[in-house]
């Protein structure tokens, strides 16, 4: 191991690292000046991290490995397959090919069912709309102590909200104004 000094004319400069008998590495420059650093001597035998390799099949879909293609290996085209082991298809199951980019496949990853629930905050008096999965944090807040409604009320806003964004029919961040509107109408 060595350590790298740059010196005032731009110049780089090397020493090599040594153990001492204090714990830490000793630097060496040319001219035979020692200077201990802070670097623990034991970084000097410490072997480097490796990444794991990586798997030799494809997923394609939950559960299903696509052996066909080995890691590493891509699947020829037709044309440039022999002619004995190209695939003869009719017209109507023709595959689409886009020009420089590849197909996109399924989803490797179980996704969960998109569930919300509602939390009381007895001491903000407002309800927080949280993620049931993935991350499962809050996403918005409705009420709170400057809003007029009752405890119930906002309840039932809430469930509604609840009701579209698990249905699918509003993102989080159109429930939380659609929110924010139905309050401003109660309200008035």
């Amino acid at each position: 191991m060595v350590m790298v000094r740059v010196l005032p004319d731009g110049r780089k400069e090397e020493a090599e690292l040594q153990a001492s008998s204090s714990g830490f590495c000793v630097a060496k420059w040319a001219n035979g000046v020692e200077v201990q650093t802070e670097m623990p001597k034991l970084n000097l035998h410490a072997k480097p991290i490796r990444k794991k390799p990586a798997a030799s099949a494809v997923p394609d879909v939950v559960g299903n490995v696509d052996s066909d293609v080995d890691a590493g290996e891509e699947e020829k085209p037709e044309e440039d397959k022999p002619e004995d082991q190209q695939e003869d298809k009719p017209d109507d199951q023709q595959e689409d090919k886009t020009e420089g980019q590849a197909l996109p496949r399924p989803c490797p990853i179980a996704i969960e069912p998109c569930t919300y629930l509602k939390m009381y905050f007895k001491k903000g008096s407002g309800w927080g709309i949280r993620r049931k999965f993935l991350d499962k944090r809050q996403v918005f807040q409705i009420g709170g102590s400057r809003c007029s409604l009752t405890k119930e009320q906002l309840a039932e806003v809430a469930d509604k909200a609840i009701a579209s964004l698990e249905k699918g029919e509003q993102t989080e961040r159109m429930a939380k104004e659609w929110c924010s509107k139905e309050i401003e109408r109660l309200e008035g």
